[in-house]
């Protein structure tokens, strides 16, 4: 009996904690790509904002441009990697959530 609770201890040190590492693993792997979605939301949401506030009415060129420049660089340090049709797409919807927020106010 103790052999066999030796061959137990011994297979759980060793195969225990490979469970767990490859548990985890596969837990970032599949929650990765959400977290990077949520984030670059909110930084095209934030950018957006401060778009707005820099710009006057009329500069949509300009917004989009600081936009774009701004969120590459901050997903950059996020080393989130992103098509830029996705981005416009993002930069896009952001837009026109603040335009019709803006006319429910009105």
């Amino acid at each position: 009996m103790e052999i066999v609770s030796n061959v137990l201890q011994i297979v759980l040190d060793y195969l225990l904690p490979l469970g767990v590492a490859t548990l985890v693993g596969y837990v970032i792997v599949k929650i990765k790509p959400f977290l990077e979605d949520k984030t670059t939301k909110n930084i095209v949401s934030i950018l957006v904002g401060a778009a707005e506030q820099l710009y006057e009415a009329g500069h949509g060129e300009e917004k989009l441009n600081y936009v774009l420049e701004k969120a590459e660089e901050w997903l950059k340090q996020y080393r989130i990697n992103i098509d830029m049709q996705k981005l416009r797409a993002l930069i896009e919807a952001e837009v026109l959530k603040i335009n019709i927020e803006k006319k429910l106010v009105d």
